[in-house]
């Protein structure tokens, strides 16, 4: 090989090199996402669909969090959505992270279940005696409620573990926190009768408050204070997610009228 041909290949190589390190930055940047109509965000690294819209400047600047509950980066997600046209559906009441990595998880739910599965689950639950059942129905009628929207909560929080206790201490079936079990004179919380009769009140006392189910749902996960101080479902990603994991569970047994089973 001659000395001319080398260095035509050094060089021809040296353009490849560069042109690699010019090109990945960009690539390594760019994400994909869209709101859908209840909406949930959903984003992904490749356009899984023409759905997917190209989303700009959503990469972690050096020591930036990626958590769930960032109100910062929430909000930074959503204005690059408005700004893509990635909206299916603006006046969408929920919205929560569906698949962004390294998110935390609530109540034991992996973060990659998403609603639409979450909301085929079996019904009931294999854990949801007929007891547990009857109760729910006693303490919904009682307190004027859906008993299938008590059933998706109970599903959701404990799974119906009756001693399932949350690493932030809520306890039961319902999950009840100690301070919230004192307001509704709860004084044995692994009870399943009694958690599942004083959780259903404490969803009525939400749905007093706030005249909605959604946001009925989100003062249930986060409090009540969370909501007022928002105006809505607050950017917390674990209630977003949990809004939108029983919503889409109970819109699927309300549309599958199984109200009367179990």
């Amino acid at each position: 090989m001659t000395i001319r041909r080398l260095i035509r290949l050094a060089l021809l190589l040296c353009a490849v090199i560069v042109a690699g390190s010019l090109a990945a930055p960009c690539a390594q940047a760019e994400w994909y996402g869209y709101e859908d109509p209840l909406g949930m965000l959903h984003l992904s690294r490749t356009k899984k669909n023409d759905k997917y819209k190209p989303l700009k400047n959503l990469e972690r600047g050096k020591g930036e969090s990626n958590t769930e509950g960032d109100p910062e980066r929430y909000e930074k997600l959503v204005k690059s959505l408005r700004e893509n046209d990635a909206i299916d559906d603006p006046e969408g009441p929920l919205t929560g992270f569906t698949n962004l990595p390294e998110v935390s998880h609530a109540r034991g739910i992996p973060s990659s279940l998403t609603p639409q599965r979450w909301a085929s689950r079996p019904y009931p639950h294999p854990s949801a005696s007929s007891s547990y059942m009857k109760f729910i129905r006693k303490a919904a009628k009682r307190h004027s409620l859906d008993p299938l929207l008590v059933y998706c909560v109970a599903e959701l929080e404990s799974g119906f573990v009756p001693g399932a206790v949350s690493p932030k201490g809520a306890q039961g079936l319902m999950q009840i926190m100690p301070g919230t079990q004192r307001e509704l004179g709860l004084t044995s919380p692994f009870d399943p009768a009694a958690n599942i009769a004083a959780g259903t009140r404490y969803l009525r006392w939400m749905m007093n408050k706030f005249k909605s189910v959604p946001l009925a749902l989100a003062a249930y996960n986060a409090g009540p204070d969370a909501v007022l101080k928002y105006g809505g479902v607050p950017p917390y990603g674990e209630t977003r997610r949990y809004v939108a994991l029983i919503m889409s569970r109970y819109g699927r047994l309300k549309g599958l009228e199984v109200s009367g089973s179990g």
